[in-house]
């Protein structure tokens, strides 16, 4: 089935690695539904009850945050000019799409009444036909955020590969 049929850009890398082919754009259709999927199953698993800033990938424009934004938790909102230590923020670190599957790792506040100590949670998704994106499985990296990062960024994988 190709990709246009599934509604889905079959291999996206973002950010970009080294000589890959893949789409680098966070703007595209297909990556705003991951990325907002991914988010929502974070934030159902880990709610923040406070306003909480919502960081997207390099070259989102703000046309991708608002879509992003309005179908999230009323307390997301834009990135602004506090620092980390000041509100929490919920950051989506990385984002590969392989056909049908996909990962997004996101870098969430342990606790969001400390904000500056946070983690790694790589969410996998599948597509599937009527219902589109679905969050499987997440996981919880129980490793310090300079430690789960590098681990992360090593599971790069050609087209065909799959995300487990």
């Amino acid at each position: 089935m190709s990709s246009l049929a599934i509604g889905c850009s079959s291999y996206v890398n973002i950010p970009a690695q080294p000589g890959d082919l893949a789409s680098h754009n966070p703007n595209m259709g297909s990556v705003q539904q991951v990325i907002t999927e991914a988010l929502d199953a974070v934030l159902k698993q880990n709610p923040i009850d406070n306003k909480f800033a919502l960081l997207l990938p390099e070259e989102t424009t703000a046309k991708t945050y608002a879509a992003v934004v309005s179908k999230l938790d009323k307390n997301a909102s834009w990135p602004g000019n506090k620092s980390r230590n000041e509100i929490s923020v919920i950051e989506v670190r990385k984002i590969l799409i392989r056909g049908v599957e996909a990962r997004v790792d996101i870098i969430q506040p342990i606790d969001p009444a400390n904000p500056a100590i946070e983690q790694v949670v790589s969410a996998k998704l599948q597509w599937h036909p009527f219902k589109g994106w679905v969050t499987q499985r997440l996981h919880k990296w129980r490793l310090s955020l300079e430690d789960a990062m590098p681990l992360s960024a090593q599971d790069t994988r050609r087209a065909g590969d799959t995300l487990d």
